[in-house]
């Protein structure tokens, strides 16, 4: 296994959970001040949790500590060989393209919520078109499988993801790869027959 630099999603100017296809612009360029001036993601999730709750607290201090700050930084991708395949591994919607490109992993797994971050900016597309980026950029990967892209945190999220603008996506982007679908608590086959 590789362990390798990544990115957190643009928790600083997060949306309400819009829909895989829908483009979301602009927010580049932006200083750490004026990205301090957008409510990130931790105080909305504060507010979902009743930030004034000792549980409120609890979640703010877990996500601070696990992201390494309230706004960037701490997330890594992982790079895992085995003898039946390889694959990718990232739980936050951001990357480094360099990083990316080069890997070549048979199955990628990647998360798909919020505004995803590309070289350290808010991607100027859609959440569809940022699992389509990872993929062309890690060789088309046989598969991507999707992860942080449910209904994980009521109300804030969503239990209805367009998978087909993904599919969509994909097709533009990665021809050769294809969205494995799975169900809650289903095993899946990676790799092999």
């Amino acid at each position: 296994m590789r362990v390798v630099p990544s990115l957190h999603a643009c928790i600083w100017c997060h949306e309400a959970d819009a829909g895989a296809g829908t483009v979301s612009t602009g927010l580049t360029g932006l200083t750490e001040d004026e990205r301090a001036g957008h409510r990130s993601l931790v105080n909305a999730i504060g507010d979902a949790a009743g930030a004034n709750t000792q549980a409120g607290r609890d979640i703010i201090q877990h996500v601070t500590t696990a992201v390494g700050s309230r706004d960037h930084g701490g997330a890594l991708g992982y790079y895992i060989e085995t003898p039946a395949g390889s694959l990718y591994w990232h739980d936050s919607s951001g990357c480094w393209t360099g990083v990316l490109a080069g890997l070549r992993p048979d199955v990628a797994l990647l998360a798909c919520a919020g505004r995803a971050n590309v070289d350290g900016e808010p991607i100027q597309g859609s959440p569809a078109d940022f699992i389509a980026l990872q993929a062309r950029l890690l060789g088309g990967p046989r598969a991507v499988v999707l992860s942080h892209h449910d209904n994980w945190m009521p109300p804030r999220t969503k239990p209805d993801f367009d998978l087909d603008a993904v599919r969509g996506a994909l097709a533009r982007e990665s021809p050769g790869t294809v969205l494995l679908s799975t169900g809650y608590l289903e095993g899946t086959v990676l790799f092999g027959a």
